[in-house]
């Protein structure tokens, strides 16, 4: 049996996905309608890109359709079906998707070949954003500089005006570049102030003339020697979503 889910899910956040595992659990087809509602601060993202956030993590156990903006829902006498409510726990209840979408800066950093890239881009899958990544970033803003720390400290900084302006302009930025030291993420947070994530990875070839300096304080740690990367992006968006 079919279970209509009708929203704009703007974004869809951890509260949307326990409604579908719940139907889901009790043996039900949910059909997720998406309204097509027109774009906005409130509405920042496409139909598409609402559909890929639900099938990146559904894949094709649902089935989703674009519908109209309709302002109600109306129903006769003995239509057949039912109307319910789905209760979740308070936790879940209580997210609030006014709140994911306001923005973001999360900067992943970590030692190179600790797995930031990597991430990013199984985070995008479920965060729309756009990455600004280390090595990308040295091939197009930062091509004069090279790996002395003062270089390193332009570099980052270039990374992080950049972000402020694409934060500025609306959209959420995952910014995979090492900041590898106390100060030079010090000089960041002046700049845009992002959430620290810090990618860790034990084992990783030690350079003295790259030194990296662990955060001594980030909004998350992930430990990427325990954690699959399936794992990690769940870690982040719920991180998100609270």
């Amino acid at each position: 049996m079919k279970s209509l889910m009708i929203g704009r899910f703007q974004p869809f956040h951890n509260g949307h996905r326990a409604m579908v595992e719940k139907l889901l659990e009790e043996g039900k087809e949910p059909l997720i309608a998406i309204r097509d509602t027109e774009f906005s601060e409130d509405n920042p993202f496409s139909a598409y890109e609402r559909r890929r956030m639900i099938h990146n993590i559904f894949g094709d156990t649902v089935e989703t359709v674009v519908i109209p903006d309709i302002d109600e829902v109306v129903y006769g006498r003995k239509v057949g079906w039912g109307i319910r409510e789905i209760t979740l726990d308070k936790e879940i209840q209580t997210i609030s998707a006014t709140a994911i979408r306001k923005p973001k800066i999360l900067w992943l950093t970590g030692n190179s070949g600790a797995g930031k890239t990597t991430l990013a881009k199984g985070l995008v899958k479920r965060f729309p954003a756009i990455i600004l990544d280390g090595d990308v970033m040295r091939l197009s803003i930062s091509t004069d500089k090279g790996f002395s720390l003062s270089d390193r400290l332009e570099h980052n900084l270039r990374v992080a005006r950049l972000a402020a302006v694409l934060q500025e302009q609306g959209h959420n930025v995952l910014v995979s570049v090492i900041a590898p030291t106390h100060k030079i993420r010090k000089e960041i947070d002046k700049v845009c102030r992002p959430k620290w994530i810090y990618v860790k990875r034990e084992s990783l070839p030690y350079d003295p003339e790259r030194p990296y300096e662990s955060p001594e304080t980030a909004a998350l740690t992930i430990d990427n020697d325990a954690l699959t990367e399936e794992d990690a992006v769940e870690v982040i968006w719920k991180y998100l979503s609270s």
